[in-house]
């Protein structure tokens, strides 16, 4: 989301659409956990708010056990009437970035608004950060991979966790490979 403080944006939507709040669980900074807030579009689906005061990102997910279409749709209506970064933004970001440090939060930014299947140019800005010199970029790209779930990221979380100069790194990797079917540690 364009927006940090969209609490109230998202909450709106649901209101207007009728959808009853289903959770509304705060967040834990000093451990990462972002805010949570939900809202029931139909019987297992879900609309996701979730702001992560750590990093300073909002986001919005929609989570459907009534098929990808379902999921599609609905997030196609909320991505028209929340502002959201669109791909061109987010690929952009992370190449244009100021310093390591904007960088490193254009790449979260990214994996959080990656698409669902496999996408060559995200890919590629994640593979470029994930050998960037700065270990906060790498930890950051791990991370994005991590959103996405991609096999395609197997043999490079595997290098990393093999040879990353930075141990917290390579650790990270590891955790992320297992997490994506791949051997870590």
């Amino acid at each position: 989301m364009r927006q940090f403080q969209a609490e109230e944006t998202v909450a709106a939507l649901a209101a207007g659409r009728g959808w009853p709040t289903v959770a509304d669980l705060p967040g834990d900074e000093s451990r990462g956990v972002p805010r949570r807030v939900a809202w029931q579009i139909s019987p297992g689906a879900t609309l996701n708010f979730f702001r992560d005061d750590s990093l300073g990102i909002s986001y919005v997910s929609v989570m459907s056990g009534l098929g990808r279409d379902f999921a599609e749709q609905l997030t196609s209506m909320v991505h028209t009437e929340i502002d959201v970064y669109g791909d061109a933004e987010l690929l952009s970001g992370m190449s244009g970035a100021d310093d390591d440090q904007g960088r490193a939060l254009a790449v979260l930014k990214a994996g959080l608004g990656a698409p669902l299947e496999f996408s060559e140019k995200f890919y590629a800005g994640f593979v470029a950060a994930s050998e960037h010199t700065a270990s906060t970029v790498r930890n950051a790209a791990v991370r994005a991979m991590y959103y996405t779930k991609w096999q395609e990221f197997t043999n490079v979380l595997a290098e990393l966790a093999s040879s990353d100069p930075d141990s917290a790194v390579r650790d990270f990797a590891g955790r992320v490979l297992t997490a994506v079917g791949g051997t870590g540690s």
